[in-house]
């Protein structure tokens, strides 16, 4: 029993180390991301049918702001500054806090869908 203490506690040691180097690696690759830079809503999808933002927000701009320490900041139709962290995937950008979202590099903007409605970023 001594044993298997002490191999679990070994284990769960290393794997302690490949979550934190994982973790700064990802940072790192942040700070020199292409998707740096402030990202404006332009376009939504539904069922098919393709809006300009400005009908689905009625006139308000949305804006996505990635930073390169790995923070971000989404401004929402309602005037809320909503904050997250993010990192960047092979084909996007994956946040966590206010916002939970995958967004997908498409054609060279960001698009995040949530539930049915895909909504388009373009870099300003």
């Amino acid at each position: 029993m001594k044993k298997f203490m002490s191999v679990l506690c070994s284990f769960m040691l290393v794997m302690t180390c490949f979550v934190l180097v994982g973790c700064k690696k990802e940072n790192k690759d942040v700070a020199n991301s292409k998707y740096i830079g402030t990202w404006k809503a332009v376009s939504a999808e539904a069922f098919g049918q393709k809006v300009s933002a400005e009908e689905v927000f009625e006139g308000k701009e949305v804006f996505l702001e990635l930073k390169g320490d790995g923070t971000g900041t989404f401004d929402d139709p309602e005037g809320t500054n909503n904050t997250f962290t993010w990192v960047e995937l092979e084909d996007g950008v994956k946040t966590t806090g206010d916002v939970n979202m995958t967004f997908t590099d498409t054609d060279g903007q960001l698009v995040g869908e949530v539930i049915t409605v895909k909504l388009f970023f373009e870099k300003q």
